[in-house]
């Protein structure tokens, strides 16, 4: 009597055990089910943060490419209206008597030096 009793005491032990094992080893696996789909969505967001940067560099560059294209061209239209002011202001003046004419001055010349 007193054997049989262990022995569905031990038995009852292992399946206890087998249970716990069991439950231990389901929780286990939803665990990393659950950490995968995390790290796979971490994984999608710093992709997606990742594309969203490199577009907004992007864009930057393509900004700011264009805002030296403009300052470049508006420098460029400076200069050219300064070269003429001044052939106007020689001219001028060499009319008046103050300053002989220009023929071929470095000024003149400057326009074809520059390229823009």
């Amino acid at each position: 009597m007193q054997q049989a009793a262990d022995c569905r005491e031990n038995e009852e032990a292992r399946e206890g055990v087998a249970r716990l094992a069991n439950w231990r080893q389901t929780r286990e696996v939803a665990l990393q089910r659950r950490q995968l789909t995390e790290f796979e969505a971490l994984l999608n967001r710093g992709a997606l943060r990742r594309d969203e940067l490199e577009l907004h560099k992007l864009r930057e560059d393509q900004s700011q490419e264009a805002r030296w294209r403009a300052a470049t061209a508006e420098l460029g239209h400076i200069h050219r209206s300064e070269l003429v002011n001044l052939e106007l202001l020689f001219e001028t003046m060499a009319q008046a008597g103050k300053q002989p004419p220009l023929r071929e001055s470095t000024y003149r010349r400057l326009p074809t030096l520059v390229t823009l």
